[in-house]
């Protein structure tokens, strides 16, 4: 996902391996993962991205999604900077 040139190419994939992690069953073990990765980066926006996509249309918890949702949104807003590429580094936003 971070090496996509698209935020849309982005959100595929993201969601895709949302899918193959669901179908697996691993869910838990996969936001527990990323919970992990947040906590040693908060502006992880794949990891942000990927605990809201989950806790939204999978495990159905709309105040954790809305919560990581907010900050990742907000993540966004810090690094577009009035950049038209979407962020300083040449990045499009994730959200």
């Amino acid at each position: 996902m971070v090496h996509s040139k698209t935020t849309a190419g982005r959100n595929n994939t993201g969601r895709e391996l949302l899918g193959f992690i669901y179908q697996r069953g691993k869910i838990k073990e996969d936001q527990k993962r990323y919970e992990q990765m947040v906590e040693k980066d908060s502006d992880n926006t794949v990891a942000l991205f990927m605990l809201s996509e989950s806790y939204d249309k999978i495990t159905k918890e709309p105040a954790k999604a809305a919560d990581i949702t907010l900050r990742l949104t907000k993540i966004d807003g810090k690094q577009a900077g009035g950049n038209s590429s979407g962020t300083p580094d040449g990045k499009m936003s994730q959200t």
